[in-house]
């Protein structure tokens, strides 16, 4: 309830405008303090979240134990690797074919799809996998390591496919291997 004792609902983030950055509580900085309260964050402070330790070494290290000797199936079986991109995607919501053509510098044109990574997680640990258990391992490493999971395909037969979400310091990482589709 606000002061006066009336309750508002959050808004959508579709509905924010302005850009005077806000820090939440989680330790992200929003792009306005209404997409903060869309996100339902308590705020911190007002002004960009003080940069965060340097969270990559330690996820790297997890991400890459995880996926250890792992191969993506396909029509040809690829390993996964670690990546990490810095550019500026926004502090929370879901990523868009948008945001991440951006962060790729892909050129325009390029077939970006974002797909349902719990599609590919029920598939990868099908009793019937002998490598079940371990995919289902790094999805919950995944899971526990980063925020709003995205499964993107970049390109077409040979397609670079991407399991990346937000870590705590900030940009996305996560897997990068190839798909032949």
């Amino acid at each position: 309830p606000t002061a006066a004792g009336r309750c508002h609902a959050a808004p959508l983030a579709s509905q924010c405008r302005g850009s005077a950055p806000v820090c939440g509580c989680d330790g992200r900085t929003y792009a306005s303090d209404c997409a903060r309260r869309a996100a339902q964050v308590s705020l911190a402070a007002t002004g960009a979240c003080a940069p965060a330790a340097d969270c990559i070494p330690s996820l790297q290290a997890t991400l890459t134990r995880a996926a250890e000797g792992l191969l993506w199936m396909s029509e040809s079986d690829y390993p996964l690797t670690f990546v990490r991109f810095t550019a500026s995607v926004p502090a929370s919501g879901p990523l868009t074919a948008a945001d991440v053509a951006r962060v790729l510098s892909l050129p325009a044109g390029t077939p970006v799809e974002l797909r349902d990574p719990a599609r590919y997680e029920a598939n990868l640990t099908n009793p019937e996998n002998p490598d079940a258990s371990r995919w289902a391992a790094l999805f919950a490493t995944v899971r526990a390591q980063l925020t709003d999971v995205q499964l993107v395909a970049v390109g077409t037969i040979q397609v670079q496919v991407y399991l990346v979400g937000r870590p705590s310091c900030g940009g996305l990482a996560g897997y990068s291997t190839v798909s032949i589709e």
